[in-house]
This record gives C-alpha cells, sequence and structure tokens, in this order.
C-alpha cells in the first residue's frame, strides 16, 4: 500500500515564505496563507486578477501542495 505524506504546519510556513520571497513583488499578488489539506497542509495564494501567461505558480513546493484562487481585489474595513 502506498502512504500519502503528512504535511507538517512547519512545512507549510517554510513553503510559504519560499514562495512569499520569489513571488512578493507580484502585482496580482493579493495574500499567502496556509490552509488545512486532505493530507495535512498546504499553502493557499489569493490572486486579484489572473496571472499573465509568462508567470508560473508551482503545484508544490518541497512537497506541500500550492493552491491558487482568484479572488478579486481586498479592501481593508
Amino acid at each position: 500500500m502506498d502512504k500519502k505524506q503528512i504535511t507538517t504546519r512547519v512545512q507549510a510556513r517554510e513553503a510559504k515564505e519560499e514562495l512569499l520571497s520569489k513571488f512578493s513583488e507580484c502585482p496580482e499578488l493579493a495574500g499567502v496563507g496556509i490552509t488545512n489539506s486532505k493530507n495535512g497542509y498546504s499553502v493557499k495564494i489569493h490572486l486579484s486578477r489572473p496571472l499573465p501567461n509568462d508567470v508560473k505558480i508551482p503545484s508544490k513546493v518541497n512537497n506541500v501542495p500550492v493552491l491558487t484562487e482568484v479572488v478579486g481585489i481586498s479592501y481593508a474595513f
């Protein structure tokens, strides 16, 4: 039987920091967080609009799943 690797919160934090260091200057980036997933934790990237075709966010960073969602522009309340 093939066991799936469980991603820890520490691994997800490290992946989040790596993604932030690479994409923090991306104007479409609205936020980056950590979320529960089927196999532990994953990183979730919120975008204000779809990325240009030449910008690619990986689906995994150090075996941590990366999810992206276009959420629109964020406003403070």
